[in-house]
């Protein structure tokens, strides 16, 4: 790998040493992205815990439920399902996203772990509370810093590897649309295309292919979609009665937030979506995804918005979410107030 074109950071190399160091002294190592990981997340988990496994001797598990939604991956059969996740391992590394957004036992296990570390690019994301810490949010995606840590160990990129990185990396773009898109970005796809993986089924899997429930909640949610401030603000919500009569599945409103923000004079969409009614001593929960276009006047940042609704919230500035423990209806109320307040501000300032 030495021959990329790629050139290293100097914080992600020296983030490489550092990692490399505390590896060889481990038993166990346990990655994990956060709860409801995205193929970012998934990609680079399986990637480094490959890296990792070449420089040295120790048992690398990758936290997840991944064979739902993600079977088509390499390598995602070896992850261990999240129920069986156990706080006994030397390390915890946590890759895109943060240890406020863990499921319980990953939680549980990145507590008792003698190592905490974080690779991140979310400009959301609080270091506080890490031994070993790589984040940059000029990076397009936890993926890209993920082979520049590899390409440090000098780790062999054959197509699993890269085929885990690009379904990162084409996710994380939007398919090389977003702003985050850079001339380096194409030089990385160009590297990880070298290695022969079938680049054409993973932009159909990231970007395109959907269940055919997927199909009914789609429809269900473009149809009861709010356009606000003139149209320049979508709004959709899913009831959990909805998804239920829908026959709704995991990962099924997964990229319906995009099919709202490219509408014609959209700048920002919002999907509010039912996850817990709050019955049988549960509490209710309701998950907020956020997405603004890029050079439009005004330019709104929705990373500033979730943590407004959460302040555990956030992501980009062009993309973020949040989990609020809140009924549908408050929620609905709550962001419709905070859309409309920060559209005016921004028009304003």
């Amino acid at each position: 790998m030495s021959s990329s074109q790629i050139p290293v950071r100097p914080k992600v190399s020296s983030f490489a040493r550092d990692l490399a160091t505390r590896v060889q002294h481990k038993k166990r190592i346990l990655l994990s992205g956060p709860v409801r990981p995205d193929e970012d997340s998934v990609g680079a988990c399986l990637a480094l815990a490959r890296g990792i496994r070449f420089i040295s001797s120790a048992h690398v598990d990758v936290a997840g439920d991944l064979l739902h939604g993600f079977s088509w991956l390499p390598e995602t059969e070896n992850a261990v399902p999240d129920a069986e996740v156990t706080p006994d391992y030397d390390m915890v590394i946590i890759l895109d996203g943060d240890k406020t957004r863990l499921v319980r036992t990953v939680d549980d296990a990145f507590a008792a772990a003698q190592t905490k570390g974080i690779v991140d690019h979310h400009i959301s994301t609080d270091i506080n509370g890490y031994d070993i810490v790589l984040l940059d949010p000029t990076a397009a995606s936890t993926c890209d810093l993920v082979y520049e840590i590899l390409l440090s160990w000098d780790c062999p990129l054959d197509a699993d590897t890269a085929c885990l990185l690009y379904a990162g990396l084409v996710y994380d773009t939007g398919g090389f649309r977003y702003l985050n898109t850079t001339p380096a970005t194409h030089i990385f796809a160009s590297e990880l295309l070298k290695t022969g993986f079938d680049h054409a089924h993973v932009n159909v899997k990231v970007l395109s292919e959907r269940t055919r429930s997927g199909l009914r909640v789609m429809s269900h949610l473009l149809t009861h979609t709010e356009f606000l401030a003139d149209g320049m603000v979508a709004l959709g919500s899913l009831s959990l009665d909805d998804f239920e009569r829908l026959g709704g599945q995991k990962g099924d409103t997964v990229g319906i937030i995009d099919a709202l923000l490219f509408t014609q004079g959209v700048i920002v969409a919002c999907i509010i979506n039912e996850k817990s009614r709050g019955l049988d001593g549960n509490q209710p929960a309701v998950s907020i995804s956020l997405r603004s276009r890029s050079n439009t006047d005004p330019e709104i940042d929705v990373s500033r918005l979730a943590q407004e609704m959460n302040p555990n919230g956030g992501g980009h500035a062009r993309a973020a979410g949040a989990m609020v423990n809140e009924t549908l209806d408050t929620v609905r109320t709550r962001i419709h107030s905070v859309l409309m307040n920060s559209l005016e501000e921004a028009v304003t300032s």
